[in-house]
């Protein structure tokens, strides 16, 4: 069942004013925009009223900025967006800040990266490949969320790409790569997540450092602060399984119905 485990806060530590002090001189300034409102909202219409993202008079004036095709969606000066920047590169090519997240290891299963010069003595990569054990790190991104902004449920779903199935069809999790996140800073708020089968009742996920499926549905109420999260996909060696707390493990059957 460990290749199922689609959640776990995990017993690994940093130092957080370190990492901080690192993402913030050599990390932030490299991020870029990714504003995803029109082709998200929809999970966000059904979903609202249950996760309380944002409130019913907010979520409505906020709708009505999309249907006037506004592409910017902005409410009150403040955009639904996050900012983001991948560590890795693949390998003999020109680095770029604008393919991450599910995006880039979709496409680097069967390719050699490596971490781009810029960052490469940085205490945080030091940090991941030393301390996460792994057979293969695939992927190293970040995604900033500043100070007053939320970001309506969505999934990562280039996740899925080679099926309806993810877990039989899907070369990512198919082949037993997960997905860790640092919570370098949490913003003041938790991360909101649900399985398929139970959407309308979402989870917490907010300590340290915890191992998620971002296929599944996610979203953020608005920050009070900056936001400042590393996610990591990776194939665990065996060693990594015993850093596992097995009381918050959540595993699903290899016949789960994915939606």
């Amino acid at each position: 069942m460990k290749n199922n485990i689609v959640y776990s806060e995990l017993e690994l530590d940093f130092d957080e004013n370190i990492f901080v002090d690192e993402f913030d001189k050599y990390i932030l300034s490299n991020t870029v925009p990714h504003v995803r409102v029109h082709a998200i909202w929809n999970d966000m219409a059904k979903l609202n009223k249950y996760w309380n993202i944002i409130s019913d008079e907010e979520y409505n004036r906020y709708d009505k900025i999309i249907a006037s095709g506004n592409k910017e969606a902005s409410l009150d000066g403040m955009t639904h967006y996050w900012t983001a920047t991948n560590l890795m590169a693949k390998k003999f090519s020109t680095p770029s800040n604008h393919l991450t997240g599910s995006g880039w290891r979709a496409n680097m299963l069967s390719t050699s990266t490596v971490v781009k010069d810029e960052y490469k003595n940085l205490q945080i990569i030091d940090w991941i490949f030393n301390k996460i054990p792994h057979e293969r790190i695939i992927g190293i991104h970040c995604t900033v969320t500043p100070p007053g902004v939320f970001v309506a449920m969505h999934r990562d779903v280039l996740w899925k790409r080679e099926g309806d199935n993810p877990s039989s069809n899907n070369g990512f999790f198919n082949k037993g790569y997960k997905v860790i996140c640092l919570n370098i800073s949490n913003g003041g708020v938790p991360l909101l997540w649900s399985l398929d089968h139970e959407k309308e009742s979402p989870r917490i996920a907010d300590t340290k450092c915890y191992m998620i499926s971002d296929y599944f549905l996610h979203g953020l109420t608005r920050t009070t602060s900056i936001r400042r999260q590393l996610r990591v996909s990776f194939k665990p060696s065996k060693d990594f399984f015993k850093y596992i707390k097995q009381d918050t493990a959540i595993s699903l059957p290899s016949n789960y119905v994915y939606q």
